[in-house]
This record gives structure tokens, sequence and C-alpha cells, in this order.
């Protein structure tokens, strides 16, 4: 009842009276610059935030909230993306590995099956008005499905697009498995499982679905439609990657090992241009997540997200390539031995990062 109330695109539901309040409020203050709240850092400076410690005009506004759902999990500090949202759909996993999906405006429900164990990262298409999502999980499992809603308030739909299923066992390491996926177009997704990386193509419209078996360490032997960018070596494992906005945008790739490489598209593949270790005063400690926060530099998120450091990448036009990424700034948070956070690109083009 809460999600219908809170989703259901009425005139008068509570949703629509706050955005319309929020509408004629900005009509009326028209001209009038928001005053920002929180901190501002030196540029360039290295900082420490103690979470503990607040001064005034740091007090943050609270958002109305209402619950859409809630099940009881175990706890456990785990840097994975099991929510995915777009215009018409709310999609979270659970913790046998089904995913969850709410249709935003008729509150139908379905529930899409096919991996074995819990789903590690979720992520929709970036083509406008498409439905289709991509999900990996620790069991080795990529779906890629389009979600379809009938005409009225039919069932919610699912069309298998692909399936890939990585075969290579993952050498075993003291940092937990971290799948990831992301969308690189519209037709083409990358992917990382243990050390290997990987991009495959992805038919929207396809009639029948793909089914991929892939081993990681065959390297150039990979299946039609796929690309083994790194092979599983069982050298340190992929903790997170990310994407360059833009079009041929560069893929960045945060190790278990504390260090990030960066690779440019090249041919149908990528190639290296660079590797370097963010945080000196912990080289070997394993990095939580990477985000572009634009086309030339990247927010890395140390062991917890317990510290960010930006660093300025090397611009891939011309012909000059010696440079090496340099580093801007560092954000420490205090006390040390209570943080952990999660770190999430809300918009790389506005250089924000949540």
């Amino acid at each position: 009842a809460a999600f219908t109330h809170a989703m259901a695109n009425t005139s008068d539901s509570a949703a629509a009276r706050a955005l319309q309040a929020a509408a004629t409020s900005g009509a009326s203050g028209a001209g009038a610059a928001p005053v920002p709240k929180g901190r501002a850092l030196e540029l360039g400076a290295d900082a420490t935030y103690d979470i503990s410690d607040r001064v005034a005009g740091e007090e943050q506004p609270q958002l109305e909230v209402l619950p859409i759902t809630m099940y009881v999990t175990e706890y456990a500090e785990r840097q994975f993306c099991q929510i995915a949202v777009n215009a018409r759909y709310i999609c979270y996993g659970l913790r046998a590995g089904q995913v969850r999906v709410l249709h935003k405006d008729t509150a139908s429900r379905a529930l899409l099956r096919g991996h074995t164990a819990q789903i590690a990262d979720m992520r929709f298409s970036p083509a406008t008005n498409s439905d289709v999502l991509a999900s990996f999980g620790v069991d080795g499992n990529l779906f890629v499905k389009k979600i379809v809603s009938p005409a009225g308030d039919g069932d919610i739909e699912e069309k298998e697009l692909l399936r890939v299923t990585v075969t290579t066992d993952v050498a075993a390491s003291n940092v937990p498995l971290t799948p990831r996926v992301r969308w690189l177009s519209k037709t083409r997704i990358v992917a990382s499982y243990g050390d290997g990386v990987f991009a495959v193509d992805v038919d929207p419209k396809a009639v029948e679905p793909t089914t991929i078996a892939l081993d990681l360490a065959a390297g150039a032997d990979a299946p039609e439609g796929v690309v083994v960018v790194a092979p599983m070596a069982g050298k340190s494992a992929a903790v997170d990657l990310a994407v360059a906005p833009g079009a041929n945008g560069r893929l960045a790739v945060a190790h278990a090992d504390g260090t990030v490489r960066v690779w440019s598209p090249s041919s149908g593949t990528f190639a290296q241009d660079s590797a370097f270790t963010p945080f000196d005063d912990a080289p070997d400690a394993p990095l939580a997540s990477v985000h572009f926060a634009s086309n030339d530099s990247l927010v890395v998120g140390g062991e917890n997200n317990g510290a960010l450091a930006m660093w300025s990448l090397p611009l891939t036009t011309g012909d000059d390539m010696t440079s090496s990424p340099e580093h801007v700034q560092t954000l420490t948070f205090a006390p040390a031995g209570d943080i952990f956070n999660f770190a999430s690109c809300a918009a790389p083009g506005a250089r924000l990062v949540l």
C-alpha cells in the first residue's frame, strides 16, 4: 500500500503534491541561488573529515520517505550493487539470487529467476526507453533480460537476451568475490570476474537468447561476440570497474592489490594506458571503488572507501601518451576504525560522487 501511495501517477498522491509544491517554490524563488551546505575543501589540498565532528552549517535537511518494501538480511560489508532503477522499474536482488521487479506506475510485481546465488551487480541499459537489465552474480552467471509490461494491468514478463556463464575457477583469495558489470554502449557490456575482464555484445532485439560458456583463461580464444580484455591468470582480483562518460570511453579497473589499471578502446578491444597506486600510505591495501568524475579524472576508494582519492588522467588525444596519472587530492574519513562507505557515482558530467 505504501508503494502504491508513493509511486502512483495520480494528481492527488503525496508524491505529486510534493512535486507540485517544489515546482511552485522553484518558480517563486527564481533567481535566488540555494545556499550550499556541508564543508568546502581547499582545492588540491588533502583533508580529513571526522564524521563525528559537525560544525555550524553542516546540518542536512531530511527527505520525507515512504517504504517500498523491507526484508530481513544478514549484515555484511560488501561493495555489492543490488538495486537498479530506471524510468519504469525498481529492481532489487534477493538473498537466493532472484530479482524482484516493481513497476513504478502500476505497482505490478515480478520475480526474475536464473541466478543461483547472490547478485553482486545490476545495471539498466543506458538506451532511452529501454528496459534491458544486466545482472551479474557470484555464481558466475551474467544475465541480460528485457522487462516487458503488457498494456493495461497485465503481469510483468521477462525476455532473456543473453546468458554468459564463467566456467573458470576463481583462485582462492581473502578478498570477497565482487563481480561487476557496466554498459559500454546500448549494445555492449563489460564485466569483471575474479582477475578477468571481458566485453560482450548484446542484441536488444534478439528473438532467441544467446548462451555463452566462457573460460576466462582462454584469452584470444574467446567465443564469438566476446573480447577478453584481461584473462584470468591467478592475479589480484578486480573489485570494481568504471566506464568514462561519452562514446568510446576509457575503462578503469580497481584491484585488490591496491592498483588501478586504465584501458582505452582500440580496434574492438582495449589497450592498457597506465597502471598506478592511488594511496601511498597503504599501497597494497585492497581498493573498494573507482568512478569517473569526468572523462579525464577518477575518484578511487581505498579499503572500505575509508579514503577517496582524485586522480587526473592524461588525455588520450594527440601523440603524447607518455605522461602518467597525477594525484589531485585525497579525502580521508575518521575515525579510521569505524568507516565503511559505499561509493556511488551519481552524475559524472557534474563531477558528483556520493
